[in-house]
C-alpha cells in the first residue's frame, strides 16, 4: 500500500464522475481471477493491491500515449511494459513490496534485443521517469517541433493540438 507520502498521482478519466476502464485495465483486472496453476501448473492470480499499482503504470501509458502490454507473474506478480520505437522499459510489481518496483530497459525489436539497463527497488516515480525518457528522442525530433515563426497555434504536446478547442488556455499563439 501507498503511503502519505507517495509523490504520484493517479489520473482517472470517466463519464459523469464514473472511471472508465480502458483494455489494459481489463486486461489486469483478469489477472485476479486466474486459476492456481495458470501456467502448466505453477502460478497464482495477482491480488488486488498488485493490479492496484499496476493500473498506476498502465494509466500513464495512456496518458502518454505509449503502446504497452500487461502480464502476469507466476509468483503473483504483475508486469507493464511500454513500447516506442525499437526501445522498451519493463516494470515488475511485486506483491511483497508494493513501495517499490523493478524495472529493466531494452533495446531492439523481437529476439534481437539487448538490456541495456536493471533497476532494483525503483521508486515508482524513478520508473515512470525511465518510461518518459522513452519519448524524450521523439519529442525533440524534427518531425514533432513547430517553427518558432509560425503563427499557428502550438500546444506542448502535438497529440493534443486536435482535441482541444481553438480558445483553451492550453493553447498558446506564439509570434514571429
Amino acid at each position: 500500500m501507498f503511503t502519505d507520502g507517495s509523490d504520484f498521482t493517479v489520473v482517472l478519466s470517466g463519464v459523469n464522475g464514473e472511471a472508465r476502464a480502458t483494455p489494459l485495465v481489463k486486461k489486469l483486472r483478469s489477472f485476479a481471477r486466474l486459476p492456481h496453476g495458470w501456467s502448466n501448473g505453477a502460478g497464482v492470480p495477482v491480488a488486488a493491491e498488485t493490479i492496484r499499482v499496476a493500473e498506476y503504470f498502465a494509466s500513464t501509458a495512456t496518458q502518454l500515449q505509449l503502446r504497452a502490454d500487461v502480464f502476469p507473474g507466476l509468483n503473483g506478480e504483475c508486469g507493464v511494459a511500454f513500447y516506442e520505437g525499437n526501445r522498451s522499459v519493463e516494470v515488475v510489481i511485486d506483491p511483497g513490496d508494493l513501495q517499490h518496483v523493478d524495472f529493466h530497459v531494452e533495446e531492439g525489436l523481437g529476439f534481437e534485443f539487448k538490456r541495456v539497463e536493471d533497476q532494483i527497488n525503483a521508486t515508482p516515480s524513478e520508473a515512470v521517469k525511465r518510461i518518459v525518457s522513452l519519448l524524450v528522442d521523439k519529442w525533440k525530433s524534427r518531425e514533432s517541433s513547430r517553427s518558432s515563426r509560425s503563427m499557428e497555434p502550438e500546444a506542448d504536446f502535438q497529440t493534443w493540438f486536435s482535441s482541444i478547442p481553438q480558445g483553451s488556455p492550453l493553447i498558446r499563439q506564439t509570434r514571429s
